[in-house]
């Protein structure tokens, strides 16, 4: 069958030979490529700016991933935050006034007077510490120095402890938030 026949049907050698060599550029050809010596090098052509990624929560994909909101092939949907929706856009830059009257509570009131709060309750828990002070001293000067030294401090301590463990929870709830939002806007 093969019988040592090149593919145009003459023996390898003979195809070898009847194919001419690949002829070398003349000298004219290869001075017209080179640019004259007073010439500037080419340059090359300007190259676009890199595009950012988007915006997290744009609904553009994101590095090959589906906008958000829409089912990634091969994953079961079991639904998003807020029972399937995304989460309202949050207004970091609106005030207090502007908070208070936010219909929509996208914004918060809370963790802006959660200082004013503490300070107001210092201030309560002083006038009940001074007017236990003052109860002790009205029924005699040894129950007075008794409360002024041990049930004032302790009382004080006690109730500030209470209302600062109280306010810490309430800021704790407010940042889990606004960290499960912030991941819900980056997913």
């Amino acid at each position: 069958m093969f019988t040592g026949e090149g593919l145009s049907g003459f023996p390898p050698a003979a195809a070898a030979a009847a194919t001419p060599p690949p002829a070398a550029p003349s000298a004219a050809a290869a001075a017209a490529a080179m640019p004259p010596p007073n010439m500037p090098p080419p340059q090359a052509p300007p190259q676009a700016p890199p595009v950012p990624p988007p915006a997290a929560g744009s609904g553009q994909p994101h590095y090959g991933q589906p906008p958000y909101g829409q089912p990634v092939p091969g994953q079961a949907q079991y639904g998003g935050p807020s029972f399937g929706g995304p989460a309202p856009p949050r207004r970091s830059g609106s005030g207090f006034i502007g908070s208070l009257f936010d219909l929509s509570f996208t914004s918060f009131v809370t963790p802006k007077i959660i200082k004013v709060i503490y300070i107001v309750v210092l201030v309560f828990i002083a006038l009940a510490v001074l007017g236990i002070v003052i109860a002790g001293f009205a029924q005699g000067v040894g129950l007075g120095l008794f409360f002024l030294i041990i049930v004032a401090p302790l009382a004080a301590i006690f109730y500030l402890l209470m209302a600062r463990l109280w306010l810490e929870v309430v800021v704790v709830l407010f940042r889990v938030e606004e960290h499960l939002a912030e991941l819900v806007r980056k997913s």
